[in-house]
């Protein structure tokens, strides 16, 4: 597997941009083999706001948040023509596959059943297990800013001192316990993507591993 990539359920907002974001990644599967996961988005929220409203356990939500990444994987099936579905992670495909991963994931002892633990860090678990080394995390912004800068790279270390909330509490010692190297990068610019994979200079955040980046 060349990469995988975890389109943001925060694309949801902006039909127009997650349909040329599809259109980008079937383009870039024919030279690439891309695992692609799903983000929650407004799935995931709903879970939570039914969570406020009846007090069920962190546990349960948690699991119904792993279920509404299948709910939206479905969706990008359908906008990314050719891609095909698969529930069981694996870096042996030649296709665009695009992981559901309640099957595999909604019960790993391996993630904590808490709100801090997000699709980000399902993503760099699933990369890790499939022996990839790049993950990039699809978003709707440039990357990860500090002092209303954008942050061309960032340490895992550095990133656990930053007040930021684009990726969850447990993502930089995830990434650390993988091996993986991270980009952030804004799906309405979807080119962007193109120019990771080709190893090309661009406007995103690439998170790498250790003190300095």
């Amino acid at each position: 597997m060349d990469a995988v990539i975890k389109v943001g359920g925060s694309l949801q907002a902006d039909p127009a941009a997650l349909r040329n974001l599809c259109k980008t990644l079937k383009e870039v599967s024919e030279r690439y083999r891309l695992l692609i996961i799903p983000g929650g988005g407004s799935f995931a929220d709903l879970v939570c706001r039914v969570q406020t409203k009846h007090g069920f356990s962190d546990r349960a939500a948690h699991r119904m948040a792993i279920l509404t990444m299948d709910i939206y994987g479905l969706m990008l099936h359908d906008l990314i023509g050719g891609s095909v579905l698969t529930d069981i992670p694996t870096g042996k495909t030649r296709e665009c596959s695009i992981f559901l991963p309640f099957k595999t994931m909604g019960h790993s002892p391996e993630l904590e059943p808490t709100w801090g633990v997000t699709s980000d860090s399902i993503a760099a678990l699933v990369t890790s297990k499939i022996g990839c080394k790049r993950l990039l995390l699809v978003k709707m912004v440039d990357g990860i800013l500090a002092h209303a800068q954008l942050k061309k790279s960032v340490s895992t270390q550095m990133l656990r001192k930053m007040d930021q909330h684009l990726v969850d509490t447990k993502f930089p010692e995830t990434l650390e316990r993988a091996g993986i190297t991270c980009w952030i990068v804004n799906g309405k610019h979807p080119d962007r993507i193109k120019m990771i994979l080709d190893g090309k200079e661009t406007i995103c955040t690439k998170i790498s591993l250790g003190v300095s980046p």
